[in-house]
């Protein structure tokens, strides 16, 4: 029986050293992940930009979109109804995924609806500021002290 045990030791060996040095460089990958990039800037450019955003999630804090300057009276007219005609046009809207779908309903915005389900699945924030850009911003964004926005898990 002793035997046995012995070659079963050695021929097991080479196996759990493997196995051991596969453990231990799982660790030392688990120590360095990746950072996620803080701010991931895209110039609007339609249905191209919309594309790119699902892959971008998983790699990013936040997610800046600008849009041209021409958007920014109707972005206002959509997200602030009823305010003075002669109300100085400051958008500053947020919310959750949803607000996305407000978004669309501007004329050339159209393509933001396509991003609502993938936002809800990453827990994410949108912001809409003046001069028209939108904002996504993911869960555990480092966000600058004047940023308003925070996420539910912040505590806040």
């Amino acid at each position: 029986m002793n035997e046995l045990n012995k070659m079963l030791q050695q021929t097991a060996r080479p196996d759990v050293e493997l196995f051991l040095r596969a453990k231990q460089l799982l660790r030392h990958r688990d120590n360095f992940k990746m950072e996620k990039e803080p701010l991931i800037k895209l110039p609007w450019r339609g249905r191209e930009t919309i594309e790119s955003i699902p892959p971008l999630l998983e790699g990013a804090q936040r997610i800046e979109i600008t849009l041209p300057s021409n958007y920014n009276h109707a972005l206002f007219e959509t997200l602030h109804p009823g305010e003075p005609p002669a109300q100085l046009e400051e958008i500053d809207a947020a919310g959750g995924p949803e607000l996305l779908g407000r978004i669309a309903a501007v004329s050339g915005l159209e393509e933001f609806s396509r991003l609502t389900e993938p936002l809800t699945a990453a827990r994410a924030r949108v912001q809409v500021l003046s001069p028209a850009k939108v904002f996504i911003i993911l869960p555990g964004a480092n966000l600058k002290s004047n940023e308003r926005i925070i996420h539910p898990e912040a505590g806040e």
